[in-house]
């Protein structure tokens, strides 16, 4: 288990160790330059290594640990920056970016370089046994995957209906330091996400020995993900179904019996590498996003620097909230409602709920122990939801609602009727609360966001608004003049 001891002491001292063997604590033991247009790797072990240099870029703060999460979270209508707090993810809450200065300017640097390792791998030219088959079919998945959420957030929606020449810069090559991409088309964006995803299907490993690494059931989750958001739903429910239905034993649907332990687990056996996982972060001892963007720390209820058990410590970085609204909206008897915890300070009016779907804090003596479970970021109940969405937007309305019932009723919450689309995310919304869908969801579906309650700017923002669309960072542009800004960003 991976934990962040915190220690009370006047001046508070933070350690990280490991008190099992992570499945991802292995580290390349030389550094190596890289030549503009020549491939380092030339065997299988120098592969594994930049596999492993791939995935510990994709576990950073900056990256799926952290920011890609909590980006989609506060962003939306459905999360908060508690007005005590440390300036962390400010702008995303307020939804005040610029060019100059966003949350989200790291991550679209840590996506890019995500690309820069895999295309290493797929780039290699070694003798392509089956062990070197089942790494390129993980670099695969995760080239797609970066482009993916590239394509979300930097990109405009497929399905907007304009600027449909603002995709994403989509380099593939080998690697060159200074080779300038401008950005390719919104077509052209996700035709390359679907081939990758493709080989990524083909290739890959159907039952890896964790899953946190890049399987084929994720590489199919993610294609069905990739269809959904370019608007071809026969696809998108055609992957869907196979991401159900050709999964290996390793992998089954979440039970509303196994809800509070799936996410809030104590042990690092009831928390991780569980069946309803598809992919998630590995953290190691020395590979976390650190005391100030753990998820744990930043969502958790409890206060790991005061010294009783309860709730009145200043500990600024448990600062994300749920907005009450959100809260409201389970029924008494919905299992999912137990994962909300009211805040009980009084910095905020009305008060937010934390939730607990990330390792919480608890006392060990004369310690404080921050759990850090492996982060949860692909679920095989999401290829549900990507199945109903599609199927509400191709005239098959009725039966996405009838399955959604079950689905709902099964989590004891309550049952819909009318516009089966609008269900379908009042539910998605339900079940995957706090785990960074909810922006993309929105934007996704060209709707707008409306804040009720906990803002300070920017509480109605209109569906098409270029805040839907990132801006490129400044020093991108600023190094690389062949790719443009999206209107009205400037730089």
């Amino acid at each position: 288990m991976k934990k962040i001891k915190i220690l009370i002491l006047s001046a508070f001292l933070l350690t990280t160790y490991s008190c099992s063997e992570d499945d991802l604590n292995q580290f390349p033991d030389y550094g190596q330059g890289i030549q503009d247009g020549i491939n380092p790797i030339k065997d299988a072990v120098t592969m594994q290594k930049v596999l492993i240099g791939m995935y510990q870029q994709m576990s950073t703060e900056n990256s799926f640990a952290s920011t890609v999460i909590n980006v989609g979270n506060v962003a939306s209508d459905e999360f908060f920056v508690s007005s005590n707090n440390s300036g962390y993810f400010l702008t995303s809450s307020n939804l005040s970016w610029t060019p100059s200065s966003s949350d989200f300017t790291a991550e679209y640097d840590e996506l890019y370089d995500v690309v820069s390792q895999a295309n290493l791998v797929l780039n290699s030219s070694i003798e392509e046994t089956s062990v070197v088959k089942g790494y390129k079919g993980q670099a695969y998945t995760a080239r797609g995957m970066a482009f993916l959420y590239l394509a979300m957030g930097w990109a405009e929606n497929p399905t907007s209906g304009k600027n449909q020449e603002y995709g994403i810069a989509l380099p593939t090559g080998e690697f060159n330091a200074y080779a300038k991409f401008p950005r390719s088309t919104v077509e052209a964006t996700y035709a390359q996400i679907i081939s990758d995803l493709e080989k990524g299907i083909e290739l890959s490993d159907e039952n890896p020995t964790s899953k946190a690494y890049l399987s084929a059931t994720a590489a199919r989750l993610l294609l069905a993900k990739a269809y959904l958001w370019k608007g071809d739903y026969t696809n998108a429910i055609k992957y869907a179904n196979e991401t159900l239905n050709n999964k290996p034993s390793s992998f089954s649907l979440l039970q509303k019996s196994e809800i509070e332990e799936y996410f809030y687990g104590e042990t690092e056996a009831s928390f991780e590498n569980q069946p309803e996982t598809v992919w998630e972060v590995g953290l190691t001892n020395l590979n976390n996003p650190g005391p100030n963007y753990t998820m744990g720390v930043l969502y958790d209820y409890l206060d790991p620097m005061n010294t009783t058990t309860t709730e009145t410590g200043l500990n600024t970085r448990r600062s994300i909230l749920a907005r009450a609204n959100v809260v409201s909206g389970y029924s008494d008897n919905d299992e999912r409602k137990k994962l909300f915890v009211a805040d009980t300070r009084s910095y905020d009016s009305p008060a937010g709920y934390f939730i607990n779907k990330y390792r919480k804090t608890i006392k060990e003596g004369n310690s404080y122990v921050q759990y850090i479970g492996n982060v949860k970021v692909l679920r095989l109940s999401e290829a549900l939801f990507i199945k109903w969405e599609a199927m509400a937007k191709s005239g098959q309305g009725s039966t996405a609602l009838s399955e959604l019932n079950d689905f709902a009723t099964e989590r004891g919450g309550t049952t819909y009727s009318g516009d089966a689309l609008t269900s379908v995310l009042a539910e998605k919304q339900k079940e995957f609360a706090g785990e960074g869908h909810r922006f993309y969801d929105l934007k996704r579906n060209n709707l707008s966001i409306n804040r009720l309650t906990n803002c300070n700017s920017n509480c109605s923002v209109s569906s098409g608004d270029k805040l839907f669309v990132f801006p490129i960072p400044s020093y991108s542009l600023n190094n690389n003049t062949t790719i443009t800004q999206y209107p009205g960003w400037g730089n």
